[in-house]
């Protein structure tokens, strides 16, 4: 009889247990009040987000490509080793960027978003899609948005940063997709880091903070720094999110941005 009745009591206190998790901002790149002085930031949560609540999609049919890319080409991706983990997230009105639904690279495995502006070489300032960064900028993530374990946010999470001035590093093309026209030929794989400083240390890492490449540019008449997209081994990276910093005269700035890599046929 004293069985039957704790079994009540177990269940009911599994149920408030359940009720206080809650979904996490893990980590953000950038913090209420800060400054970018590139173009994107991540965010990454505590649990994977349930993809059925948003406009996801896997790439490769990626909204990004632009309209100049013959699409027999793109339909011809030989992404045999594509990686099923990653996702675009369109016009969800759970996650807003400066007002609008926003525009995201959704990594599974990590649990991050990614935002930031679309370059290509037709359009290295900007083509206007993705998160298209202002003077003043603000990211509000609705505290309804939910995990695959049916968690929420227990308040909205907001910050706002405004843009820098001074410096305005891009990353072109971002995203990266390898087999395009965007590369000299199709034997040669890199990108560009444009409106660099004439002189600076530029580190590349991973979403993690494991540094992939770092290289010094010096040039007062040239403010282009080209990367192969390989590490210290002489090896290509991997599909991903990856992100960008600069040291300048000694002086640190981490918060410069983000950038999608689509590696195919390597």
């Amino acid at each position: 009889m004293k069985r039957l009745l704790l079994i009540p009591l177990v269940l009911f206190v599994l149920s408030c247990s359940n009720e206080d998790e809650y979904l996490e901002v893990e980590f953000s790149s950038l913090q209420n009040g800060d400054t970018l002085y590139g173009n994107g930031l991540i965010i990454k949560f505590s649990e994977p987000l349930d993809l059925s609540q948003f406009n996801a999609n896997h790439f490769l049919s990626t909204p990004f490509v632009p309209d100049s890319i013959n699409e027999d080409e793109l339909l011809s991706f030989d992404c045999g080793n594509m990686d099923s983990s990653f996702f675009y997230i369109l016009s969800t009105d759970i996650i807003n960027t400066n007002g609008n639904p926003a525009y995201l690279v959704y990594d599974s495995n990590n649990h991050t978003c990614a935002f930031f502006g679309v370059t290509n070489e037709f359009y290295p300032d900007g083509t206007g899609e993705g998160f298209v960064f202002q003077e003043q900028n603000n990211l509000l993530i609705k505290k309804n948005i939910r995990s695959e374990f049916g968690h929420n946010l227990k308040s909205d999470f907001s910050i706002s940063f405004n843009k820098s001035e001074l410096l305005d590093v891009q990353v072109v093309p971002n995203p990266y997709l390898s087999r395009s026209f965007f590369h000299e030929n199709e034997y040669v794989r890199r990108i560009r880091f444009t409106k660099l400083p004439s002189s600076c240390t530029l580190t590349i890492s991973t979403i993690t903070g494991e540094m992939i490449a770092t290289f010094i540019h010096q040039n007062e008449i040239d403010s282009n720094e080209w990367w192969d997209l390989t590490n210290g081994q002489n090896q290509y990276i991997d599909w991903g999110i990856y992100r960008y910093s600069l040291d300048i005269n000694g002086t640190s700035y981490p918060n410069h941005g983000v950038f999608f890599v689509i590696q195919c046929n390597l």
